[in-house]
């Protein structure tokens, strides 16, 4: 009687050239993200108190950030195309800040995100340029 060769039954068993293919590209385009997940994932390694770091951590982070920036990208450029612009200037960003509630709320000196008196410095500039 001759031996049958047993089929091994999972692929760490395989040899590395008949192992099936790991998917292929960055872990943002396997998520479908823009922003880049490995290094919000490596600044929040180097910036948290931990060492260790979830990759679904990383994962979430980029796709928040992603979300808030088109959100106040897409307010900025209602803005100025309200004033017949095709370029975005700061005083837009600074001004859909301002119009929507829940980035204004994120901006309030109690979040901690607030830099001083940004709104006022941007009026004074826009007064200085029409004088």
């Amino acid at each position: 009687m001759v031996a049958k060769k047993t089929v091994a039954s999972t692929s760490s068993d395989l040899p590395s050239y008949k192992r099936p293919a790991s998917p292929k590209g960055s872990v943002s385009t396997r998520c479908g993200l823009l922003f880049p997940v490995s290094r919000v994932r490596r600044y929040m390694r180097n910036h948290v108190v931990s060492d260790r770091v979830a990759m679904k951590a990383g994962v979430h982070l980029a796709a928040v950030l992603e979300y808030a920036c088109a959100e106040v990208l897409t307010l900025a450029a209602e803005k100025a195309r309200a004033d017949s612009r095709k370029r975005i200037k700061p005083e837009d960003v600074m001004g859909a800040f301002k119009e929507d509630e829940e980035m204004e709320t994120l901006l309030s000196p109690e979040t901690g995100l607030y830099h001083g008196d940004i709104y006022n410095k941007l009026e004074r500039r826009k007064r200085q340029v029409r004088l």
